[in-house]
C-alpha cells in the first residue's frame, strides 16, 4: 500500500513540475560542457602505476591509514555523484566525455592513457586517489580546471624525506631508500598546492566555485604563516615508513580526517554569547579558529553550518528561537536561489565562516528571558543526506524543456538504489549558554 501511495504522489509531482518547472532553463542546457584540462596523463601507460596494495606490502601502516581515508573511497563517494550527473548527460544529450571532469579527481588514474576508463572498471582506477597519484606526481597546477596533475610512474617515489637520488644530502639527514623503486626529496608533496590541483575548482558551466577550498585557504592568515594542507590534515608521528626503515619522528598520517571526522569538526569553531549594548538585544560571536579555509568548504554538496539560538524563561519555555545560516547560495538570472549550483548564474551571498575572522549575529531577547542557549551544527549535505532538492530541480527542468519523464523517472530510481556517500550526517561543533 505504501508504494502504491509513493507512485500517486511521484506521478502529481511530476504533473506539477511539468506543467511549472523549477525556474527557467540555463542557456548551456543542451551543449556539452566547456572546461580547459591539462592533465599530463594521456602519453602515459595506466599499467605502469603501481597498486596501492603492493605499496601497502611494505608501508602498512600508511596503507592502513590510506584505506580509512577519503582518498581511498573516492570512487565509492563518486559512483554516487556520477550518477547523478548521468542523469544530466542523458537527458540533454551531452556526450559522456562530460564526466571526465569529476573523474580528474575522483579516479585520477580513469583519465591516464590512450582510452580513459570512463566507467571506472579498471581495479587500479577504483583505487581512488591511490598511493602514486600523489606520490608519482611531478608538477600539480592549483587552478580553476580540476586535476592538473603531471605524473612519472617510471620514475622515483617522492616525498618529503631525502632518498637514494638526492645529491645535496644534510649529515644528518637519514636516507629514504627502498629495493623497490628509487626516492628523492621533493617540495611538491609537503605542499598545499598538490592539494590545490584538485580543491580548486568552477563549475565549467558558470564560473562559479565547486571547491574553493585552496583560495580560501591562500587568502587566509594560514598561508601568511606557512601553514599548509598537510599540517593540518597529515599530523606527524614517531614510527617507521616500513619493517626496516629507521624510526622518524616525522612520519604522515595518512587517514586525512576532514568533514566526516567528528573531532576536527569540533575543533574548528567557537560560539560565544553576550547582551550588546541594548539589554533586550543578544550577539552571538561565531569564529573559525581552527581550519586554515572557510568553514563550510566544498561547495558542490551545498554544505552549511547553522547557529540556532534559543531563549528561555524561568520555567523552561521557549520565548523566542534565531537561526543563521552560514554557506554559499547560488541563484538563478532572475536571482533567486536554486538547489542546482550547476544550473546558478550568480553566486547570491557567501557567510561562510573565514579563518580568524568572527561574525557576529544579533538578536532579539524578550521580555521575561532567563536564559539563551546557542548551538552550532555542521552538515556537510544539503539536508544532511541527499540532495533531493537537488534532484528535484534537474527533474523539473528536464521536463519542463520537453524531455521525457519516463527517462527522468528511470534516473530516479536509480538514484533512489544508489547508497549515498559517506559523511552525510549533521556533527554538532559547539554550544554556548549565557543565563540572564
Amino acid at each position: 500500500m505504501r508504494r502504491v501511495w509513493l507512485a500517486l504522489v511521484a506521478l502529481m509531482l511530476f504533473a506539477v513540475v511539468s506543467r511549472f518547472g523549477f525556474g527557467a532553463a540555463p542557456s548551456w542546457w543542451s551543449a556539452p560542457l566547456e572546461y580547459e584540462t591539462k592533465g599530463d596523463g594521456a602519453h602515459l601507460d595506466r599499467a605502469d602505476a603501481t597498486s596501492a596494495v603492493v605499496c601497502g606490502s611494505c608501508h602498512v601502516r600508511h596503507y592502513d591509514e590510506w584505506r580509512q581515508s577519503a582518498m581511498a573511497k573516492s570512487v565509492e563517494y563518486s559512483r554516487f555523484l556520477i550518477d547523478l550527473y548521468a542523469f544530466g548527460l542523458d537527458v540533454r544529450g551531452a556526450p559522456v566525455e562530460d564526466v571526465e571532469m569529476c573523474l580528474r579527481c575522483h579516479a585520477p588514474l580513469a583519465m591516464v592513457g590512450d582510452e580513459p576508463d570512463l566507467m571506472m572498471e579498471s581495479d587500479l582506477v577504483q583505487e581512488g586517489v591511490t598511493c602514486v597519484v600523489c606520490h608519482a606526481a611531478t608538477e600539480a597546477h592549483a587552478d580553476k580546471n580540476p586535476g592538473r596533475l603531471t605524473w612519472d610512474f617510471n620514475g622515483p617515489m617522492r616525498g618529503q624525506l631525502y632518498g637514494t637520488l638526492d645529491v645535496a644530502v644534510p649529515e644528518d639527514a637519514v636516507i629514504a631508500a627502498s629495493s623497490f623503486h628509487a626516492t628523492v626529496r621533493s617540495d611538491l608533496q609537503g605542499s598545499s598546492e598538490l592539494c590545490g590541483s584538485c580543491h580548486m575548482s568552477e563549475w565549467p558551466t558558470n564560473g562559479l566555485p565547486i571547491d574553493w577550498t585552496y583560495m580560501e585557504w591562500a587568502e587566509s592568515v594560514y598561508a601568511e604563516e606557512g601553514t599548509t594542507c598537510q599540517d593540518c590534515h597529515m599530523e606527524t608521528y614517531r614510527g617507521r615508513a616500513a619493517p626496516s626503515a629507521p624510526i622518524r619522528d616525522n612520519l604522515h598520517d595518512h587517514r586525512f580526517p576532514g568533514r566526516d571526522d567528528g573531532e576536527m569538526v569540533r575543533s574548528t569553531a567557537t560560539l560565544a554569547l553576550a547582551i550588546s549594548n541594548n539589554p533586550s538585544e543578544g550577539v552571538a560571536i561565531v569564529e573559525n579558529v581552527g581550519a586554515g579555509h572557510a568553514f563550510p568548504t566544498g561547495n558542490a554538496t551545498a554544505p552549511s553550518v547553522i547557529l540556532k539560538v534559543s531563549v528561555f524563561d524561568d520555567a523552561g519555555g521557549v520565548l523566542a528561537t534565531h537561526e543563521f545560516e552560514h554557506r554559499l547560495v547560488y541563484g538563478d538570472a532572475d536571482g533567486k536561489p536554486v538547489a542546482d549550483p550547476t544550473a546558478a548564474s550568480i553566486l547570491l551571498s557567501d557567510t561562510t565562516l573565514q579563518p580568524r575572522i568572527p561574525q557576529e549575529h544579533l538578536f532579539e531577547i524578550p521580555a521575561g528571558a532567563a536564559r539563551i542557549e546557542g548551538v552550532l551544527v555542521y552538515s556537510p549535505w544539503e539536508h544532511a543526506g541527499v540532495q533531493w532538492g537537488t534532484v528535484l530541480e534537474f527533474a523539473g527542468r528536464y521536463i519542463r524543456n520537453g524531455y521525457a519523464p519516463e527517462k527522468v523517472v528511470k534516473h530516479l530510481n536509480k538514484l533512489h538504489q544508489t547508497s549515498p556517500p559517506r559523511g552525510t550526517d549533521k556533527i554538532e561543533v559547539t554550544r554556548a549558554v549565557l543565563s540572564l
